[in-house]
């Protein structure tokens, strides 16, 4: 169908890291990136070539109707990366920077949603070609963490934190929360996204408390545009 106006964004599920421990298991991948690098190399070539082989006929069906290719891989834990940089810039930063070329090359931006605290992550993803990135706990990151470090390099596409604030706020919370997100991290160079979280049921967030988030967002964005 045609989309009109609307940025249409495709999603793959499960990008490098994810497929890797779906496949090797959980602990026997982050083990393994240790004890057994070449099995776990070799075993990364063979999902890059699969996500690259699929955006390349994606892109031959339905090029000119998407405008974005989207992954979700949780690379963080509630207060740190799940590897450390050398080891991420071993294994995944080559490959996600060929997975993203597959994807610029076919006039396509780059989402990527991770869960947990990743903010050493976040450069070597912008480096790699990612143009936006999924967070969904900013309280967890460190929302002035984020902005100071990272703001204007990658765009930032975010909810209000769906451990604290989506879930318990109160209306006032999540106006402040919603006006600290965009004027800190929507740098004109990054940009900031406001998102909703789709399963709202299952962190404690009905259909009102989800549209009091969108309120706030709207709120604070009609603020800063007005200033």
């Amino acid at each position: 169908g045609k989309a009109g106006d609307k940025f249409v964004i495709l999603g793959n599920s499960n990008g490098l890291f994810e497929r890797l421990y779906f496949l090797h298991g959980y602990e026997p991948a982050l083990l393994d990136l240790y004890e057994n690098s070449d099995r776990v190399h070799a075993l990364l070539d063979i999902i890059l070539d699969f996500h690259v082989t699929t955006v390349k006929k994606v892109a031959a069906l339905a090029g000119k109707r998407i405008h974005a290719y989207r992954w979700c891989d949780d690379l963080g834990s509630q207060k740190q990366a799940v590897m450390s940089v050398p080891m991420f810039r071993e294994f995944f930063k080559p490959r996600y920077r060929k997975l993203f070329d597959a994807c610029h090359a076919a006039g396509w931006n780059t989402w990527l949603h991770s869960c947990g605290k990743v903010n050493e992550l976040i450069p070597e993803l912008a480096d790699a070609g990612l143009d936006v990135i999924n967070l969904q706990q900013p309280r967890a990151l460190g929302i002035e963490e984020v902005a100071s470090k990272y703001s204007g390099i990658i765009c930032f596409e975010c909810p209000l934190d769906i451990q604290t604030t989506l879930p318990f706020g109160t209306k006032d919370e999540m106006f402040a929360e919603a006006k600290l997100l965009i004027e800190t991290w929507g740098t004109p160079r990054g940009g900031f996204i406001a998102s909703d979280y789709g399963d709202g049921e299952a962190i404690g967030a009905p259909p009102a408390k989800k549209q009091m988030m969108l309120d706030a967002f709207r709120a604070a964005a009609n603020q800063r545009m007005s200033e």
